[in-house]
């Protein structure tokens, strides 16, 4: 793979890990682009840190940005929902023990 090809393929599985998280699934598809595209794939090896690199991008990208879409107003409730949680788990901890 030429490093042209190598950035055309980490662009390519950006874009699928937007609908699928699958490694295999998105292994199987990554094999087809080669085909589609006539190239020679990467080691397995290469491959497997390929999409987990992809599906580990989108996610860090999902989780900044997210957040930054939100109106002031929600991630207050967010918040008070989370503080809730925690008070939850401590009150039942604490009948537990």
């Amino acid at each position: 793979m030429t490093k042209q090809d190598n950035e055309r393929l980490k662009q390519w599985l950006n874009e699928q890990a937007h609908f699928t998280h699958d490694t295999d699934y998105l292994e199987m598809k990554s094999y087809i682009q080669f085909r589609n595209w006539k190239i020679e794939p990467p080691s397995v090896g290469s491959l497997t840190q390929m999409i987990a690199s992809a599906i580990d991008t989108y996610e860090n990208n999902l989780y900044q940005i997210t957040p930054q879409r939100l109106s002031p107003a929600i991630c207050s409730r967010l918040d008070a929902l989370l503080e809730a949680s925690i008070h939850s788990e401590d009150d039942t901890n604490i009948t537990e023990e």
